[in-house]
């Protein structure tokens, strides 16, 4: 998967929710789910995810349950979890995640077309 489709595959997953996915405590991958929930693999249930902390939490202590992709570019994958973990709830998430998604695309050189529709 390229930077591209993992940025446009995470902020269309976000748009289609509008809101943060938190447990009032700390964001979680279950619920409507962060920016790293579409790559959650199929028929992995969401909310065993819950509780690892960040993607790099979990690729140190359960490695397997990551996909090869993410780990492979680790640092883009946290970069696109924080546009999401680092926003505050409520109706200032949405306008807050795509300012937060261009700042991204920006630094990874990516197209912003998906934020636009």
């Amino acid at each position: 998967m390229t930077r591209q489709e993992a940025f446009d595959k995470a902020a269309r997953h976000l748009l289609s929710t509008g809101k943060k996915s938190a447990d009032g405590i700390s964001c979680t991958y279950s619920g409507s789910g962060c920016a790293i929930r579409p790559f959650i693999p199929d028929g992995e249930d969401p909310k065993k995810w819950d509780g690892y902390g960040s993607i790099m939490d979990i690729i140190i202590s359960n490695p397997k349950r990551a996909p090869d992709f993410i780990k492979a570019d680790i640092g883009f994958f946290q970069d696109l979890q924080n546009t999401h973990d680092n926003c505050n709830d409520g109706r200032d998430f949405l306008p807050k995640f795509i300012d937060r998604m261009r700042y991204l695309a920006t630094k990874y050189d990516l197209n912003t077309e998906v934020l636009d529709t």
